[in-house]
């Protein structure tokens, strides 16, 4: 009897273990978190991960981007917006409130290596102040830090350099025209989608490990 009531607690201390694992490893949205075993772990240490995705990429011309500007959120209001090219390194889209007297500005600049991020982004009021939501050259990143062994690795993306620029063109969203403009054009446009494409590599333009599309 003695023996079954200590097996019983043994049993019930270690389902408690348990339990309080799980909850450990819940954020506080409730989704689990993405789990890498001592495998994937050391492929990616070793090289072999990265050089299986480098094989499936044959090039720049296999670099695609899923839907088109017609298939954009419900929930994605309409601005009149005016988009304009004020520099060979600098674009400016600036959509006004005639409500309101207000104007939000935001820029989209290229990087020293090749690739565009966004830029400032402002709230001019009717008398020309204005208030900085992000007030330099930064970008909602996504950053990797790769390498081909477990000895070296590089930061690349978004900010981090390492990126080469494959192309990058602008869209009428209602339409799915895309916008071609010379320095000091401008167009006026309600729905304004941009679409980057790039490789990551890790300090040798040619030697890239992951294609990306950017859609903006």
């Amino acid at each position: 009897m003695i023996k079954r009531f200590i097996s019983f607690l043994l049993l019930a201390c270690l389902c408690t273990a348990c339990f309080a694992a799980c909850g450990d490893s819940t954020d506080s949205s409730g989704s689990e978190p993405v789990s890498i075993d001592d495998t994937e772990l050391s492929e990616v240490a070793s090289g072999t991960a990265s050089e299986e995705v480098s094989d499936e990429a044959s090039g720049p011309s296999d670099i695609t981007v899923e839907g088109n500007a017609k298939e954009l959120p419900a929930l994605l209001e309409e601005y009149p917006m005016v988009v304009n090219k004020i520099s060979s390194t600098v674009y400016r889209v600036d959509c006004a409130s005639a409500e309101e007297g207000q104007t939000l500005q935001l820029t989209f600049t290229e990087k020293d290596w090749g690739t565009w991020n966004l830029g400032a982004w402002r709230l001019y009021s009717s008398d020309g102040k204005y208030t900085n939501f992000v007030s330099g050259s930064t970008d909602w990143e996504y950053v990797y830090r790769s390498g081909k062994d477990s000895g070296s690795w590089v930061w690349s993306g978004g900010n981090h350099g390492n990126e080469k620029l494959i192309s990058l063109k602008f869209y009428n969203g209602e339409t799915d025209e895309e916008i071609k403009m010379s320095m000091g054009d401008s167009r006026t446009v309600n729905v304004l989608r941009i679409v980057e494409k790039t490789q990551l590599h890790w300090g040798d333009t040619e030697d890239t490990y992951c294609d990306v599309v950017r859609t903006y």
